[in-house]
């Protein structure tokens, strides 16, 4: 909020003269609260987030400032890590970060970020083409045992390894090894087979196990308020839901403070304190968390 209210919107107002201003935000939890949302909404500043997992792609930053950034840093680090000190100062690293952004934040590092990010000049298909394309490749039909061909990548799939064991016994079987051999090599198809189906099973188990993990993180942090089923939400709505995140959020926290029993206090002086007329004066205030409003389907 400072950086909004002394910086940003100072900066751009006359550029902006009467026209609405865009700013682009990363997501992050503390750049939507509903005191910063409601200031862009009176001030006529127009919020833009990244969508999640792409700022290397689209943020001017990630594509064109901070790789030179870093390599700045490591380079006017390098003296200090050379005499075989590990911990820097607070100090130290703050003279270090001065020198690699002279280096760093230069005109020509900022243009060719916004240039390398498609947006100015505006060019799309700059990002399109980084995306990768994903391709599959159908599995055969039908299996001739003749035709077949033997394991060149590992791990295969579960299909691709009874392909390529069928394979494996129709030759070792054509063989004049002995018997033995051939039942050992046939008995080793059948475990590994077992084996990847085993494998699948537990990776297919895990999977559904971090999912309801995370559900429950989610739900019990507080931090995201999710809005199904509106495909158009106004800005009221938006700052009310946010606003009645917020005071849940400092409610349950102020619930765990007068709950919380210090070590060594007795029962009954917590009782006392709880009925006392300083009940209030138990609750430390802290940093609020703010939390996020995901607007799906629009």
């Amino acid at each position: 909020m400072a950086w909004l209210t002394r910086c940003f919107n100072p900066c751009t107002s006359d550029k902006a003269n009467g026209h609405t201003r865009l700013l682009v935000c990363d997501g992050h939890d503390s750049h939507i609260s509903a005191e910063f949302v409601r200031y862009c909404y009176e001030h006529d500043i127009a919020l833009l987030l990244l969508l999640p997992h792409s700022s290397h792609l689209i943020q001017p930053l990630d594509v064109g400032v901070f790789s030179p950034l870093k390599a700045a840093m490591r380079s006017t680090l390098s003296t200090i890590f050379r005499t075989g000190i590990l911990r820097l100062q607070k100090p130290e690293w703050i003279q270090s970060y001065i020198k690699a952004r002279e280096k760093a934040m230069t005109r020509r590092n900022i243009e060719s970020g916004w240039r390398g990010a498609g947006l100015w000049p505006i060019n799309p298909q700059r990002i399109i083409n980084q995306l990768p394309e994903e391709t599959t490749t159908p599995p055969p039909s039908s299996y001739e045992s003749n035709d077949a061909e033997l394991l060149t990548s590992s791990p295969p799939d579960g299909y691709t390894l009874q392909l390529s064991n069928a394979s494996l016994n129709a030759k070792i079987a054509a063989t004049t090894l002995a018997s033995p051999i051939k039942r050992h090599v046939h008995r080793v198809s059948k475990i590994a087979e077992q084996l990847c189906a085993e494998t699948a099973i537990l990776h297919r188990e895990f999977a559904e196990m971090k999912a309801v993990m995370d559900t429950r993180k989610e739900r019990d942090s507080g931090k995201r308020k999710i809005l199904k089923g509106h495909r158009v939400v106004t800005r009221p709505d938006v700052i009310e839901a946010l606003e009645e995140a917020e005071r849940s959020t400092k409610e349950r926290r102020a619930k765990k403070r007068r709950n919380y029993s210090p070590p060594g206090k007795s029962e009954l002086s917590i009782i006392e304190v709880e009925h006392s007329d300083k009940e209030d004066a138990m609750v430390v205030p802290e940093r609020p968390v703010y939390d996020c409003i995901i607007i799906e389907n629009m």
